[in-house]
C-alpha cells in the first residue's frame, strides 16, 4: 500500500534528527521547492532562522530525495552553497503520512531575481554583477572539484543572505563522476577568478538595499495591522448594534405578554359595561365555571362584534372623506383661474416697471401706474403698499440689503394652503410688502420681518461653501479657506491657500474640520487646534504636527454627509460610482475608519444622506440624474424610491431632508423646481407635490422645520411637513445665491457675480413671530 512503501522510504534515508517538534517551527511559506514547499522557520530555543522544506514522499522521488540529502550532507560546507543542518520526520495522526523536513541554511534577502525586480531600472551594476559571478563561480568550482554538477543555476537559484553573501541553492545536483571517488581536500579558487576591488562597499550597497527592501516590508505589515483594527472596529460597531436590536426585541415581547396577561380583564370590564342583559354578563361566571376552551370562544364572540363595529365607523368615515374630496377639488378648479389671473398680472407688472425710467433721487423697487384701474388687479394686488429704502453707508462690517418681503396674510392661510396642494403657487390672495433696511448702527426694531444683512468684504474668487466655527465663519472659495471675523469688524484672515474647498463640516466635539478640498477632490480632515494656530500663532507644539489627515485613500469626492446615531457618528461619502461608509473610532485611534462599502452602481451618485429606520436598520440615500436610490447597509442590495419618469432629461437632485417624528422612514426630496414626499421603501405618502415658484440654484433644510430654496428672482421659505408657502424675499434685480450654513436662527448665504467675485449675507429669522408669517 502507499503507506507501507511511505513509511518504508523514510527509513532507507537518514533522519537522524528525528521528530521537529519541540526542535524547529515553521513561520511562514516562502516558495515551492522541486519536491514540496519551502518555509521560513525557526529554531525554538535558540531563535535561529532556517529553511524548511516539507516533503511528502513517494516511492517514485525516494531515489531523488535519498540522493540529494547525501549530496548535501556532503559538500555544503563551502561559504558559497546553503549549508545543511540536517533531517527530520514530523509525526502525523495514523492515516496521515509523515513529512520529511529537510533543514538548510535561510538566505533572509531573497535571490538575485528578487535583486534585480527591487533595483531601480531592473538591471545591476557593472561590480555588483562582477561579485556575484565570482560567488557563483566560487561555488561552482567546490562542486566541479567534487565531481558533481548543478545542472540549474538561474537567477532564483542563486540565493542572497542579509549580509549579501552568494549561495547557491542546493536543488538539481548531480555526480559526474563515481560515488566511490575519494573525497580531495578544497584547493582553494583557480588563478582565472579575479579579485574585485571595494568589495565591502558593495556589500554595504546590498545592506542598505536590503534594509530598504525590509522599510517596504515593515510598512506592509503596518497597512496590513491597520486593516485589522478596521474590521475590528466594524465588528464591534455591528456587535453594538445587534446587541440594542435584541434588548429593543426583548422589551417588546416583555410587553406582548403585558398584554396578553390583561387583555381577559380588558374583555370583562368591556362586556360588564354594557349592561344588564342575562346574556351580556354570561362571561363572567363562564370563565369562573367553565374550561378554558370556552373563555377563549366566547372572547373571539365579543372580537368579532368589535370588528362589525369598526368597518361601521370606517364605512363612514370613507363617505365623509369623497365628500370632501370632491369640494377641494371644485375649489382646486376655481383656485387655478384666479392663480392664471394672478400670474397674467404680475407679469404685465413687470413689464411696466422695465419700460418706466426711475428718478435719481428716488428709488422705488416695484412701480405700479396709477392710471391701472381697480378693478383690473387681482385681490391682492389692491392692497399693495409702495415703499422707498435708502442705502445707509456705515463704517461696521455690514451693508445694507434692499429685499422685498412678501408678508402672506394669516387670515388667507387657508386659501394658500389649497393652492400650494394643487398648484405650488408663490402667490397667495392677500400680501403686503414692505423692505427690509437695515441699519446696523441702530437697535435692532422689534418687528415681525426677517432681517437681510450683507458683510462688506469681497472675495474675488467663488464661494463654494462655508461652515460656522463657534460665532465666526469658515468660508471655502476656489482658490482656498478663510476665516470671517464676525465678532468684530469683518476681518479675513487666510488660512490655506491655493486649495480648492468644495464641501465642509465643523465638529467642534471631535476638534476636526471635515472637507472635500484639493484639485483630486479628496476626503480632508483639518484640526481645528491646528487652524487656530495659523491665527494666533501661540503654540510651537501644534505648529510641528501636520495639520490635516487624509480619510482613506478616496479621490474624486462628490459630496458627503455627517449622521450622528446615539454616540456614533458616521460619515457616508458619494464618489463617481460607489458610496463609502467611515464611522468615528474615539481614543486612542480618534479618526474615521473604514465601515461599509458599495460599489459599482448603476446610477452615479450626486446627493447622498444615512438614515436608521426605527432606530435598527441602516439606509443610504442618494440622488443621481435618474432620480433618487436607497442602498440596504445591512443587505448591499440597490432600489430605486422615486424616479421622476415625466422629466425626459437629467435629474438634478437639490436635497434628502429626513423628515422629524418618522422614525427615520419618510423623506422630502427635492429635485429640479419640485419636492415630493416618499418613505424609505418607494411609496409616496402625501398627495402633495412642493412646488418652487421658479427654478432654484439651492435648496436646504433649517432646523426651525423649514425649507428654503434660492432662485434668480426670489427666496422663498416653506413648510418643510406641507411644502405650503410661509414667506418670500423679491430681489432688486436677478442674481444667483447659494446657501452657505445655518444655526440657530441666522441662515447665510452667498451671491456670485460675474467676474467670479462673491459676497456673503446672513438672514436673521425671527423665531419668536414665525408663527405669523
Amino acid at each position: 500500500s502507499h503507506s507501507h512503501t511511505h513509511t518504508h522510504t523514510l527509513k532507507d534515508i537518514d533522519v537522524s534528527g528525528g521528530d521537529p517538534a519541540g526542535i524547529f517551527e515553521l513561520v511562514e511559506l516562502v516558495g515551492n521547492g522541486t519536491y514540496g514547499q519551502v518555509y521560513k522557520g525557526r529554531h525554538v530555543k535558540t531563535g535561529q532562522l532556517a529553511a524548511i522544506k516539507v516533503m511528502d514522499v513517494t516511492g517514485d522521488e525516494e531515489e531523488e530525495i535519498k540522493a540529494e540529502i547525501n549530496m548535501l550532507k556532503k559538500y555544503s560546507h563551502h561559504r558559497n552553497i546553503a549549508t545543511y543542518y540536517g533531517a527530520f520526520v514530523k509525526k502525523n495522526p495514523p492515516g496521515i503520512d509523515d513529512q520529511l523536513w529537510l533543514v538548510m541554511e535561510f538566505c533572509g534577502a531573497g535571490s538575485v531575481t528578487d535583486l534585480i525586480k527591487n533595483t531601480k531600472g531592473n538591471s545591476l551594476k557593472e561590480e555588483w554583477t562582477a561579485y556575484i559571478c565570482r560567488e557563483i563561480l566560487r561555488g561552482l568550482t567546490h562542486l566541479h572539484h567534487h565531481k558533481v554538477i548543478h545542472r540549474d543555476i538561474k537567477g532564483q537559484n542563486v540565493l542572497l543572505t542579509e549580509n549579501a553573501e552568494v549561495k547557491l541553492d542546493e536543488t538539481e545536483y548531480e555526480y559526474s563522476g563515481s560515488e566511490e571517488e575519494e573525497e580531495e581536500r578544497d584547493m582553494g579558487e583557480p588563478s582565472s577568478i579575479i579579485n574585485i576591488p571595494g568589495e565591502s562597499t558593495l556589500r554595504r550597497d546590498f545592506l542598505r538595499l536590503q534594509l530598504a527592501n525590509k522599510e517596504r516590508s515593515e510598512a506592509l505589515r503596518r497597512q496590513q495591522l491597520e486593516q485589522q483594527q478596521n474590521e475590528e472596529h466594524k465588528r464591534l460597531l455591528l456587535a453594538e448594534r445587534q446587541k440594542r436590536i435584541e434588548e429593543q426585541k426583548e422589551q417588546r415581547r416583555r410587553l406582548e405578554e403585558v398584554e396578553m396577561e390583561s387583555l381577559p380583564r380588558r374583555v370583562e370590564a368591556a362586556i360588564a359595561a354594557r349592561g344588564g342583559t342575562n346574556s351580556i354578563l354570561m362571561p363572567m361566571i363562564l370563565y369562573e365555571m367553565f374550561d378554558t376552551q370556552v373563555s377563549i370562544l366566547l372572547a373571539m364572540e365579543c372580537t368579532l362584534c368589535l370588528c362589525i363595529l369598526f368597518l361601521c365607523k370606517l364605512c363612514v368615515y370613507l363617505q365623509e372623506y369623497k365628500r370632501k374630496q370632491m369640494e377641494e377639488q371644485h375649489q382646486a378648479e376655481r383656485l387655478q383661474r384666479q392663480l392664471q389671473q394672478e400670474r397674467a398680472y404680475l407679469v404685465s407688472l413687470q413689464q411696466q416697471q422695465q419700460q418706466e425710467p426711475r428718478p435719481q433721487d428716488k428709488k422705488q423697487l416695484y412701480h405700479y401706474k396709477d392710471t391701472a384701474p381697480n378693478n383690473d388687479k387681482p385681490a391682492w394686488a389692491k392692497e399693495v403698499l409702495f415703499a422707498r429704502t435708502h442705502t445707509s453707508h456705515t463704517h461696521s462690517a455690514y451693508r445694507c440689503v434692499q429685499f422685498i418681503w412678501l408678508h402672506p396674510d394669516s387670515k388667507l392661510s387657508h386659501f394658500a394652503n389649497e393652492l400650494l396642494l394643487q398648484e405650488q403657487a408663490r402667490l397667495n390672495e392677500a400680501r403686503k410688502i414692505s423692505v427690509v433696511n437695515v441699519n446696523p448702527t441702530n437697535i435692532r426694531p422689534h418687528s415681525d420681518t426677517p432681517e437681510i444683512r450683507k458683510y462688506k468684504k469681497r472675495f474675488n474668487s467663488e464661494i463654494l461653501c462655508a461652515a460656522l466655527w463657534g460665532v465666526n465663519l469658515l468660508v471655502g472659495t476656489e482658490n482656498g479657506l478663510m476665516l470671517l471675523d464676525r465678532s468684530g469688524q469683518g476681518k479675513v484672515y487666510n488660512l490655506i491657500n491655493r486649495r480648492r474647498f468644495q464641501q465642509m463640516d465643523v465638529l467642534e466635539g471631535l476638534n476636526v474640520l471635515v472637507t472635500i478640498s484639493g484639485k483630486k477632490n479628496k476626503l480632508r480632515v483639518y484640526y481645528l487646534s491646528w487652524l487656530r494656530n495659523r491665527i494666533l500663532h501661540n503654540d510651537p507644539e501644534v505648529e510641528k504636527k501636520q495639520g490635516w489627515v487624509t480619510v482613506g485613500e478616496l479621490e474624486g469626492c462628490v459630496h458627503y454627509k455627517v449622521v450622528k446615531y446615539e454616540r456614533i457618528k458616521f460619515l457616508v461619502i458619494a464618489l463617481k460610482n460607489s458610496v463609502e461608509i467611515f464611522a468615528w473610532a474615539p481614543k486612542p485611534y480618534h479618526k474615521f475608519m473604514a465601515f461599509k462599502s458599495f460599489t459599482d452602481l448603476q446610477h452615479h451618485p450626486q446627493l447622498v444622506d444615512l438614515t436608521v429606520e426605527e432606530g435598527q436598520r441602516l439606509k443610504v440615500i442618494y440622488g443621481s440624474s435618474v432620480g433618487f436610490h436607497v442602498i440596504d447597509v445591512d443587505s448591499g442590495n440597490p432600489y430605486d424610491i422615486y424616479i421622476p419618469s415625466h422629466i425626459q432629461s437629467q435629474v438634478t437632485p437639490h436635497a434628502i431632508v429626513v423628515l422629524p417624528q418618522t422614525d427615520g422612514m419618510e423623506m422630502l426630496l427635492c429635485y429640479e423646481d419640485e419636492g415630493v414626499y416618499v418613505n424609505t421603501y418607494g411609496r409616496i405618502t402625501k398627495d402633495v407635490v412642493l412646488q418652487w415658484g421658479e427654478m432654484p440654484t439651492s435648496v436646504a433644510y433649517i432646523h426651525s422645520n423649514q425649507i428654503m430654496g434660492w432662485g434668480e428672482k426670489a427666496i422663498e421659505i416653506r413648510s418643510v411637513e406641507t411644502g405650503h408657502l410661509d414667506g418670500v424675499f423679491m430681489h432688486k434685480r436677478a442674481q444667483r445665491l447659494k446657501f452657505l450654513s445655518e444655526r440657530n436662527d441666522k441662515v447665510f448665504f452667498a451671491s456670485v457675480r460675474s467676474g467670479g467675485s462673491s459676497q456673503v449675507f446672513f438672514m436673521t429669522l425671527n423665531r419668536s413671530s414665525m408663527m405669523n408669517w
